[in-house]
């Protein structure tokens, strides 16, 4: 063998004394490597969910307390909620509930929104009172509509108020 057959066999063997190299021990230390940090991951997620169950139970007891201040329960439905809201209201303010109908529900893009119609008799103020508080004080959605009608009851000869209400609410 001459000197060039020679140096071709050596860094032929250095190549192939590399490559097996790396199939062995350094391509499995490169997986621990990724395993290791990977693990070390879930062992930060996993020590803090102690820390992060007491912050769900606070905050958990805190929206309790917020839904409690504006009575409203998760156990009923919001149709419900929103029909003792609206005649809690009425007792308090001189109104009376004339009419409560179904929701209209539409189903758009993964969301349903939902319409209620009410109507309720009393005073102008009174009336403003109530769309106020169902949308600006308790947020229960959004007023699509309002219609004052004055009406004539013929057998006491008296005008009064009658407001129908378009409430609004999106869900996911």
């Amino acid at each position: 063998m001459n000197l060039k057959q020679k140096n071709r066999l050596l860094f032929g063997g250095f190549l192939l004394l590399l490559w097996v190299c790396y199939k062995l021990p350094i391509k499995q230390t490169m997986i621990a490597k990724k395993e290791y940090k990977k693990l070390q991951k879930e062992h930060q997620l996993f020590s803090n969910i102690p820390q992060k169950i007491q912050e769900l139970t606070k905050e958990t007891i805190y929206l309790d307390s917020i839904l409690a201040n504006y009575q409203f329960s998760a156990e009923k439905s919001f149709q419900s909620n929103l029909l003792q809201t609206i005649t809690s209201f009425s007792k308090q303010n001189n109104l009376t509930v004339v009419t409560f109908e179904e929701p209209h529900t539409i189903t758009k893009n993964k969301a349903t929104i939902n319409t209620f119609e009410f109507s309720v008799k009393g005073s102008y103020s009174n009336s403003l009172r109530l769309i106020h508080e169902l949308e600006q004080t308790k947020k229960l959605g959004k007023i699509l509509s309002v219609n004052f009608d004055k009406k004539k009851n013929y057998r006491t000869n008296r005008l009064y108020l009658e407001t129908r209400v378009l409430l609004q609410r999106l869900e996911d």
